[in-house]
């Protein structure tokens, strides 16, 4: 790797990051900034260097002027988590449950209640562990996604939204043969409700559909451009991210 620009690629990379989206988006830099230094358009300066070898873990000079040598050429194994490295990577970890969640049916929520719970996950890597908050599934209600008694990992739409907003996460799920599966939330009676269902696009907007082997649960409910329905506040709270599901 003679560049810069290969170096920081080769980092990225190594850190676990697909693409410079995602690296630009975990860390909040500017995506074209980012962009033009990763494909060799623009140098990197010192300030910056450190920057980016904070997050990736690997040596500033070394990003620099290629001194020295990468962490993965003596052997260190990077772990994925908030950009620590580690010679051996064996860790889990568990996750909150913050309360139930179906489709059919808005239910009161239980916002990051601590509920005493908590369930095996390999936290996601893009995101940080204190943000990851699990949801129990109940019912039949969106048993394409998960089975009753299943539990999802979720994070905060704004923690996983990208530089160009819901549609580019859309578009992120739909270029990967995904449903995009959110927590949507709504105000009632003073209540705060939940419900787990698939984001679609609308004609011109979005919707929220179930994802159902029970036919009694289809239909779906659009969402005008402030996200509001019939009077009443209705907002995507989370993304699912993962999910646990026993299945013996």
């Amino acid at each position: 790797m003679e560049t810069q620009a290969e170096r920081l690629k080769a980092a990225r990379e190594w850190a676990g990051f697909e693409t410079a989206s995602d690296a630009a988006r975990r860390y909040g830099w500017k995506e074209v900034t980012y962009r033009s230094h990763e494909n060799g358009q623009s140098g990197i300066r010192a300030p910056r260097a450190e920057e980016y070898a904070d997050a990736f873990k690997v040596s500033a000079g070394w990003l620099l002027t290629g001194e020295g040598a990468p962490p993965w050429a003596e052997g260190v194994k990077h772990n994925r988590d908030h950009g620590k490295a580690l010679i051996e990577v064996n860790s889990s970890g568990s996750i909150p449950v913050i309360g139930e969640i179906a489709a059919g049916v808005w239910q009161e929520a239980i916002e990051m209640l601590d509920t005493g719970e908590s369930i095996p996950f390999i936290p996601h890597p893009r995101f940080p562990k204190s943000a990851q908050r699990a949801l129990r599934v109940r019912g039949d209600s969106c048993d394409l996604i998960a089975q009753d008694g299943a539990y999802v990992n979720t994070v905060p739409l704004e923690m996983a939204l990208p530089a160009d907003g819901l549609d580019g996460l859309l578009r992120e799920f739909e270029a990967k043969g995904r449903d995009l599966i959110v927590v949507a939330e709504r105000i009632r009676g003073g209540l705060v409700e939940a419900t787990l269902k698939a984001l679609v696009r609308d004609g011109a907007g979005y919707a929220l559909e179930a994802r159902s082997t029970n036919k009694r649960w289809t239909g779906k409910i659009t969402l005008t451009d402030d996200m509001l329905r019939d009077g009443e506040e209705t907002r995507i709270a989370r993304v699912m991210i993962g999910k646990y599901e026993v299945i013996l």
